[in-house]
């Protein structure tokens, strides 16, 4: 099928699809004429792009959700994001139809203003500005929607923030250098972190072993030496070790991660999770 016939019929533009191909969002084969032949399932996955689109989801995460095997659990993680950012809208158009009305700061007093700081997420980006809050707080994005609302909660809550306050982390050099060349808010992750727990774990006996083989062929790999003198490997293996050293020097992982597994729910769920799937590795 040709590229004006695959624009009739979805209803879009020669420039879209060819925006899409600049993405890495498809790859249509050329006939010997060197025109680009659009098969049935180059039509279907553009359908889908397309579809994706009109729901304001960028090109990058269009990209996650084709070739992910669980779209659903990254539209969940997306649809999250939305609401949030709609509730967020609604509440600042609210604060500013007020002060069009009358401009008073007292209107920081208001319900609304008080929602724009709601979830523990907003807490901590307000709370602590700067490249490690913020690369600390997306990194657990996913976990950090809940609103404050128990004793414990509220407990837990001031237990991270003190950690937050008081921690001197010494950043890896590849950290440094993100913070150094980040012009603007670091991007959410919208891939689902359980993903790969709940194929593994809700596994068959062969996914099971599927799984064991490809940890041994790894290890395996791990072990050649054009890996372990792989300058880039050894970059990077050399910047986690030492983000670990300096985290449980600080008392990250004794302090910050217990406070918020009592702080959210669904990361205590996760966090569970890691351990029922760390028992079935060693198993």
């Amino acid at each position: 099928m040709r590229i004006n016939e695959v624009c009739s019929q979805i209803g879009t533009t020669k420039k879209a699809i060819n925006w899409y191909e600049s993405q890495g969002l498809i790859h249509v084969s050329t006939d010997e004429n060197g025109y680009r032949n659009f098969s049935d399932a180059d039509v279907s996955r553009i359908k889908e792009i397309h579809l994706l689109r009109l729901l304001a989801i960028s090109a990058k995460d269009i990209k996650s959700i084709l070739d992910s095997k669980d779209k659903q659990g990254i539209l969940r993680t997306i649809r999250v994001n939305k609401q949030t950012e709609a509730k967020e809208m609604n509440d600042c158009l609210t604060i500013l139809d007020k002060l069009i009305a009358n401009y008073d700061v007292t209107v920081l007093d208001s319900p609304e203003a008080t929602q724009l700081v709601n979830s523990v997420e907003e807490k901590l980006i307000l709370a602590f500005p700067g490249f490690w809050g913020e690369y600390l707080v997306r990194h657990f994005h996913p976990y950090l929607q809940e609103v404050v609302q128990t004793p414990q909660q509220a407990e837990a809550y001031e237990c991270m923030v003190q950690w937050l306050d008081n921690a001197e982390v010494k950043l890896p050099l590849s950290l440094r250098f993100m913070q150094r060349f980040s012009k603007s808010s670091l991007p959410v992750q919208t891939v689902d972190p359980e993903q790969g727990i709940r194929k593994i774990v809700n596994a068959d006996e062969h996914e099971i072993k599927q799984f064991i083989e490809t940890v041994r062929l790894q290890r395996k790999q791990q072990k050649k030496w054009r890996v372990r003198l792989n300058p880039v490997i050894v970059f990077v293996k050399h910047n986690n070790r030492v983000m670990r050293e300096h985290l449980t020097k600080a008392g990250y992982y004794n302090t910050f991660i217990p406070a918020l597994r009592r702080l959210s729910s669904a990361y205590n769920t996760y966090y569970s999770r890691l351990e029922e799937l760390d028992k079935l590795v060693l198993k």
